[in-house]
C-alpha cells in the first residue's frame, strides 16, 4: 500500500472510531502521521500532553481500529493496577501479556502496589518485561501509553533513565499541544 493511501486510511479509521478532527484540532495531521508511522515501524505510541487534550480518545480509536486482542489498563484505577501486578507475578499471565497490544492510560498517576509486604510499580515492571521480550524476539505487539507528563525532565524523574530509554525503543512519542477539551457547562438556574 502506498504511503498516501495508508495515511488516508488511518485518518478514516481514526474518525470512524471516535477521534474527530474537532477533538484533535491542530494536532490532527500529526496524530494521523504518527499512527501511520506506528503501523509501518511496528511500534507503539507514547502520547503526552495536558489533561483533557484527547490522548485517551485517540488511543481508544486506535484500539477499536486494530481489532487485535488487547489489554487496557487505567493507571488511576487501583483495581487495574492490582490486576496488572497479579498478572506480572503469575507465569501464565506473564506469557499472555507479551501476546497482545497493551494500552496504559494515565501513566504516572498510579500508586505503587503493596503485595506480600513488597512495594512495586507494575507499570515500570511491565515496560521492562515488554522491552526484554522484544529484545528476545518474543513480543511482536505494541505498547500504547498516555500520560500527563509534559517534558522530558519529568519523564526521566518518573520513569528513571533505564525505563525512559526502553520506552524510546518501544514507542514513537506524540505530544498533544492543544488545550483541554473539557469545559464546564453553564450553571443551572433554579
Amino acid at each position: 500500500m502506498e504511503l498516501n493511501e495508508l495515511y488516508h486510511l488511518c485518518e478514516q479509521k481514526l474518525e470512524s472510531n471516535g477521534f474527530k478532527r474537532s477533538i484533535a484540532g491542530d494536532d490532527w495531521s500529526l496524530c494521523a502521521r504518527c499512527y501511520v508511522s506506528a503501523i509501518r515501524k511496528r511500534k507503539g505510541l507514547f502520547c503526552y500532553g495536558l489533561p483533557g487534550c484527547g490522548k485517551t480518545t485517540y488511543l481508544r480509536a486506535i484500539q477499536k481500529a486494530y481489532r487485535y486482542s488487547t489489554w487496557w489498563f487505567s493507571c488511576i484505577s487501583r483495581n487495574d493496577m492490582e490486576k496488572l501486578n497479579d498478572m506480572l507475578v503469575d507465569d501464565y499471565y506473564r506469557a499472555k501479556l507479551v501476546e497482545r497490544d497493551i494500552y496504559l492510560d494515565d501513566v504516572a498517576a498510579e500508586n505503587d502496589i503493596r503485595s506480600f509486604g513488597n512495594q512495586s510499580n507494575p507499570v515500570l515492571e511491565l515496560i521492562d518485561l515488554l522491552y526484554e521480550a522484544r529484545a528476545r524476539g518474543v513480543w511482536q505487539s505494541r505498547l500504547f501509553v498516555s500520560t500527563n507528563l509534559i517534558d522530558s525532565e519529568k519523564m526521566n524523574d518518573y520513569f528513571g533513565a533505564r525505563i525512559a530509554d526502553r520506552l524510546t525503543d518501544l514507542c514513537i512519542p506524540l505530544r498533544f499541544r492543544s488545550e483541554t477539551k473539557r469545559k464546564w457547562e453553564k450553571p443551572c438556574k433554579i
